[in-house]
């Protein structure tokens, strides 16, 4: 099943949520440790790259930054 930012990436919606996806961390370096691997997973992931753990903290403290973010 997609996520939601995968269903609505073509039409431009970004989504602000706090689930993240694949995070750079020791427990999921298969998925990025050879470029192979970091190829397949990016195919998955519509913005192009994995997060990276301080800049989750980071939108977990200030969730909705920016003048294009809205609450549903």
């Amino acid at each position: 099943m997609p996520s939601l930012v995968q269903e609505v990436a073509p039409d431009r919606i970004r989504v602000n949520a706090i689930a993240p996806g694949a995070i750079r961390t020791r427990i999921n370096r298969p998925a990025w440790e050879t470029r192979q691997a970091y190829e397949r997973l990016l195919a998955l992931v519509p913005d192009g790259r994995i997060g990276e753990p301080r800049r989750l903290a980071r939108q977990r403290r200030v969730p909705l930054r920016g003048r294009h973010n809205a609450l549903y």
